[in-house]
């Protein structure tokens, strides 16, 4: 756009004033007036502000400096910048700090990130991260068909060729292949001979064969724990539909009699008394031979009751003997309890027992029941009784004594000994009764003086003894 002249006579005489100039025309438009803006300072020296020598300046600019020179420190370089500060104010954690400082990969190979329990990162080969997460490396397939898998005690394993001999399998046995032991696994096809030779390892045999062993072989499980299940499991699978006392399991006992023949010895069998099976029982019969003839010597039942020399149910916690008991080869019926021979104690429980207790100068107040002693009897059936002695100054005219339910008063009976008599010392027998209890009991030997003048005193016992 052109030049505007203007001459300074015309500005100074007021010939040419700011309303003059052309703002609004393109191409023409001219200055007419500084202002201000936001953020900026203005200073002009004219009659209005913004006209003369105008001077602009942006306020807090030493503020504008510090963040360009700020700004400037983020260029890739590490001049003037604290990396420890600028993480912690980029938000990192302990582990983000550790992973951003770690040093760079330098095994040569692919690496993996273990990261300790101490938020510490480090790198390993696919070997050392492998062993660290507890694996093994990979053992790969065997150089040649049929070798076996060995193990050592320090968890080294290798494939080696199948050891010559016997062969010993332990636990459950798969077959599979073409190998001898295997076909002869997997078809179930064992014969006589081979079982003889030591050749076969099977969990399972054909039922038709024998297993034959030699004298004092035995068959085991081996396990660290002491609570091992189902060591030998011995299952009738029975294909038809279950009966009462019909699908059975049974171990048998065998041994030559003088007619060199295999003959039963004893035989264990458990058998199903309920078969449905929401409601399945079972039993255990031992059985053993008399006369050439196995029968049922005793019978274990599900209700937890056992029957000898019967087969009948007792139920539970019950015997159940057709015959009798014998002690010493002496039968004895439900009377024929045995007496202790010398002098000790029934045991708690036991018929016999007895639970006791004295007491000896209680003084006593004129007129007032009281407790001598007490005892507590646990349930059962009981004989009570006590005895009580009474001893005074003078001029005592009743006493009495009992043993009550009842703390410090009369039994709730009333059945109690008596005596109205003026004398020094007096006992009585307060007799014995029978005392049959579901739940504990207190019992107590109860006291009772009327007398005047000077002191009274009572002693006594109270006794029970369980008698059934």
């Amino acid at each position: 756009m052109g030049l505007t002249q203007i001459r300074g006579s015309q500005v100074q005489d007021g010939t040419v004033q700011r309303v003059d100039l052309d703002v609004s025309t393109v191409g023409q438009a001219v200055i007419r007036k500084l202002l201000a803006g936001a953020g900026l300072s203005l200073a002009s020296d004219g009659a209005d502000a913004g006209t003369g020598d105008v001077t602009l300046s942006a306020p807090n600019s030493a503020n504008w400096d510090s963040a360009y020179t700020d700004r400037m420190k983020w260029d890739g370089g590490s001049a003037s910048l604290v990396p420890g500060t600028a993480r912690t104010s980029l938000g990192a954690n302990a582990l983000g700090s550790n992973i951003f400082t770690m040093a760079n990969n330098s095994l040569g190979v692919a690496a993996y990130m273990e990261i300790s329990s101490l938020n510490t990162p480090v790198l390993k080969t696919a070997a050392n991260m492998l062993a660290a997460l507890g694996g093994e490396p990979a053992l790969g397939n065997p150089s040649a068909n049929g070798y076996v898998l060995s193990s050592t005690t320090a968890g080294v394993r290798s494939w080696i060729t199948p050891p010559a001999g016997t062969m010993t399998f332990t636990g459950d046995v798969t077959g599979s292949g073409t190998g001898t032991v295997n076909l002869q696994i997997a078809a179930n096809a064992v014969t006589a001979a081979e079982i003889a030779a030591n050749t076969i390892g099977a969990s399972e045999m054909n039922n038709a064969q024998d297993m034959l062993m030699a004298a004092a072989q035995s068959i085991r499980v081996a396990d660290a724990g002491n609570n091992v299940l189902n060591v030998l499991r011995i299952s009738h699978n029975y294909t038809g539909t279950p009966t009462v006392n019909a699908e059975g399991v049974a171990l048998s006992f065998e041994g030559k009699s003088d007619t060199t023949v295999d003959r039963t010895l004893a035989q264990i069998k458990a058998q199903w008394s309920v078969v449905a099976d929401a409601t399945r029982t079972s039993y255990l019969d031992l059985g053993t031979v008399a006369s050439g003839i196995l029968s049922t010597a005793m019978r274990l039942w599900g209700s937890n009751g056992v029957s000898v020399n019967n087969t009948t149910d007792p139920g539970a916690g019950w015997v159940n003997a057709s015959a009798g008991f014998k002690v010493g080869n002496v039968q004895i019926g439900l009377d024929d309890l045995l007496a202790s021979a010398t002098n000790d104690n029934a045991a708690t429980g036991d018929i016999g027992q007895v639970i006791e207790a004295t007491a000896s100068s209680v003084a006593m107040t004129n007129s007032v029941y009281k407790n001598i002693c007490q005892i507590t009897l646990t349930p059962g059936d009981w004989e009570l009784g006590g005895f009580g002695y009474s001893l005074n100054a003078s001029g005592c005219t009743n006493r009495i004594f009992c043993v009550s339910d009842v703390s410090a008063n009369l039994p709730s009976d009333n059945m109690y000994a008596q005596i109205q008599i003026s004398a020094v010392g007096v006992g009585l027998d307060c007799g014995t009764r029978r005392v049959s209890i579901a739940a504990n009991q207190t019992w107590y030997l109860v006291s009772f003086a009327a007398f005047g003048a000077g002191t009274c005193t009572s002693n006594g016992w109270i006794h029970a003894r369980r008698v059934r």
